[in-house]
């Protein structure tokens, strides 16, 4: 049995029979009429109801943050190098220039600002022991180089920083290049074997000149050359000066800053008269008079001599 409804009364209703006619069913008379139904399957679908998120934008990309109040040190000179600078003088000031990149107050300790070596911080200088330096701002410090000592070579020392900032202290390194007022080498002036009674081959000293001013050798005894007398009966003369190509050192002349001049050495040992002669080392010396003061070669400057008279 069907049990059909009025489509305009839903209140009304009819049960029928239903007979099968193939696909279709037959419906038995009734008011509503005789006529087919025919049977399909119905589905219902029940879809759950879920929210669905659109988020812009996919990410959040932050750039660098200052999260708490610090100060922040940033320097200009990783190191202060500088060239040669004579022994006992002081060189031209170079500049490291400390800024506060951070948002507080950069405040150097009671021993902040310190250098070692032969090394000078001088005037001018604005960053000092105990002083701030406010956000976005900064202070200087000049240094200069002052070689002491006898002996020419590298000078090092440091620069450093000690504040309250992250990574203190903070150093700069420093280097420089010391060296004598004036240069003679190569000392000693070496000869090697020469026979009695020959001339060896020319040898050359080179006198160079490291100061800003002139070096001016003595008008009468600027250059002088001796041999040493031992045995007492080796006789003067075996080691001579003598005129070579270029720029020749005289008595009474002038080198420039930075200019050099040349000596030319000859030895000649002597065989003596009625002896077979004296064989053996021979020593000398060559000898500069000039203007230098200190500089750690200071007038007079000595180059030893030395040879070996064989029969």
């Amino acid at each position: 049995n069907v049990t059909l409804g009025d489509s305009n009364s839903r209140s009304s209703s009819r049960t029928v029979a239903v007979r099968p006619q193939g696909a279709a069913w037959d419906i038995g008379a009734d008011e509503f009429g005789a006529g087919t139904v025919t049977l399909a399957p119905i589905v219902n679908i029940t879809v759950p109801l879920a929210p669905i998120f659109n988020i812009t934008p996919a990410a959040l990309v932050f750039g660098n943050q200052v999260t708490t109040l610090a100060p922040i040190v940033n320097n200009t000179r990783a190191a202060l190098v500088f060239g040669n600078q004579v022994i006992g003088t002081v060189s031209q000031p170079q500049q490291v220039t400390v800024t506060n990149v951070g948002n507080a107050n950069l405040v150097f300790t009671a021993n902040g600002v310190t250098i070692s070596g032969n090394f000078r911080i001088v005037a001018g200088t604005t960053c000092t022991n105990g002083s701030t330096v406010a956000p976005n701002t900064s202070c200087v410090i000049n240094v200069t180089f002052n070689p002491t000592g006898l002996f020419a070579g590298t000078r090092t020392g440091a620069l450093t920083l000690r504040d309250n900032a992250t990574g203190s202290p903070q150093a700069v390194p420093l280097s420089g290049n010391a060296v004598t007022a004036v240069t003679v080498a190569p000392n000693p002036l070496l000869f090697g074997s020469q026979r009695l009674g020959t001339t060896s081959a020319t040898r050359t000293v080179t006198f160079t000149n490291n100061q800003s001013i002139p070096v001016t050798f003595d008008a009468a005894n600027g250059l002088t050359i001796t041999t040493v007398a031992f045995p007492p009966n080796i006789p003067q003369g075996e080691f001579v000066i003598v005129a070579v190509a270029g720029t020749n050192c005289t008595s009474g002349s002038s080198i420039p800053p930075g200019g050099s001049c040349v000596v030319g050495v000859q030895f000649k040992p002597a065989g003596l008269t009625g002896l077979f002669g004296l064989f053996g080392i021979r020593l000398g010396s060559l000898t500069f008079s000039d203007n230098v003061v200190g500089g750690g070669a200071g007038s007079p400057q000595v180059v030893v001599l030395r040879g070996l008279a064989t029969p």
